[in-house]
């Protein structure tokens, strides 16, 4: 009969294996829920009507979003979605100039740097808020803690009430 009786070395190696197995594999599921979390954030910033739970879901993830929610209560949307707004509304813009050259009943009153900032604006104040409100729901120690910064420091007061409104909610 024949006894199999491993190294030292090889029991070693083998649990360290093992380990790094585990380790990547948990680290591609932290990955996989950090990818899923900021998903979920983005659906609950932009959506129009929200009917599929994008503020619960956001909720679920808990204290681990809530870093990619203060940036966006503290630095609105991204760069990059900026630029995408940006482009998007310049040629809105151009469009809506094509149309009141045909209907002289529809005239383009603003140039399109002020309407350009007239609807980036409303943007930034909807992620703000909602970023506020997500932190609301979420309701921990650092979502808390950033709603009282807000509420004190913001650059514009509709963030400010809203982040007041967030803390008027968590004492509930």
């Amino acid at each position: 009969m024949f006894k199999f009786s491993p190294s030292a070395k090889l029991a070693r190696t083998a649990c360290a294996a093992m380990l790094l197995v585990a380790y990547t594999g948990k680290e591609a599921r932290c990955q996989q829920d950090a990818e899923r979390g900021a998903k979920a954030l983005a659906n609950w910033l932009e959506c129009d009507y929200c009917t599929q739970n994008e503020l619960a879901i956001v909720k679920s993830y808990g204290e681990a979003i809530v870093p990619g929610i203060v940036a966006v209560l503290n630095e609105g949307p991204s760069t990059a979605k900026h630029a995408d707004l940006g482009k998007a509304l310049a040629e809105r813009y151009d469009q809506l100039v094509e149309q009141s050259k045909k209907n002289q009943n529809a005239p383009v009153a603003v140039t399109k740097e002020k309407f350009v900032e007239l609807y980036w604006v409303a943007f930034d104040v909807r992620h703000r808020v909602r970023a506020a409100q997500a932190l609301a729901a979420i309701g921990e120690g650092r979502a808390r803690a950033a709603l009282e910064a807000t509420a004190s420091k913001a650059d514009r007061e509709d963030v400010r009430a809203a982040a007041r409104e967030a803390l008027r909610t968590l004492a509930r």
